[in-house]
């Protein structure tokens, strides 16, 4: 079970070792997609990403923000990549394992619309796998746009595609400013306090705000 405290690809290598037959050919894809961003010194940098999982969780295991939303990229999936990861995979076999532990649950993972770090997605993501039992033997469809919804299959052993975990709105209610989900059937998620205000103002309460979005430790939404 995640903890809340890891980064998202602490949370996925371990998924995935644990669950190979289901992700372990994607974390064979992230290793060497991930050292070919480290061979191209992307840590730190903001890398475009289009809907492509596996890319994603590569752009975060080599310390890179992943930009979700077309804004200010400045690197982005190229053929190159994977040559150059399989080289320095080559040459230093522990270079994958150095990258993705080096990433710290308070650094920058994702900008959509907003900035998310690693422990908003995984705090996120924590909650909704508490909400609807995500793991090995579930199945998980998403038709959300907010980022911890497409990570909670490959952090929590579940597997991808139409099954008995289906992630749509309006049954699934999300917010901007909230990494993943805030309620589910009118009910909030493990983790999530909401509170309607006389002004009928919604604030809520979550470890998967962004930051930014923080008021008095509360997110305001209308």
């Amino acid at each position: 079970m995640l903890t809340g405290w890891e980064s998202v690809p602490a949370a996925f290598v371990a998924t995935a070792w644990q669950h190979r037959a289901i992700w372990g050919p994607t974390l064979d894809d992230v290793r060497v997609l991930a050292l070919g961003l480290v061979a191209a010194d992307a840590a730190g940098r903001r890398v475009a990403v289009d809907g492509d999982l596996a890319f994603e969780l590569a752009v975060l295991a080599a310390g890179a923000v992943a930009v979700l939303d077309g804004s200010g990229a400045e690197l982005a999936m190229t053929p190159e990549l994977r040559p150059a990861g399989r080289a320095l995979d080559a040459a230093e076999p522990d270079a994958f394992e150095r990258a993705w532990q080096a990433v710290g649950p308070g650094q920058i993972a994702v900008i959509a619309g907003v900035t998310f770090t690693h422990a908003n997605l995984v705090a996120a993501v924590r909650s909704l796998a508490v909400a609807t039992d995500a793991g090995p033997g579930r199945r998980v469809e998403v038709d959300l746009d907010v980022p911890a919804a497409a990570l909670l299959a490959p952090l929590t052993g579940a597997a991808l595609g139409p099954g008995d975990i289906v992630l749509r709105g309006p049954d699934a209610l999300v917010l901007p400013g909230h990494a993943g989900v805030v309620s589910l059937g009118g009910r909030p998620l493990p983790g999530v306090t909401i509170v309607v205000g006389d002004d009928g103002r919604t604030r809520v309460r979550s470890d998967g705000v962004a930051p930014a979005c923080l008021v008095d430790g509360w997110l305001e939404a209308a």
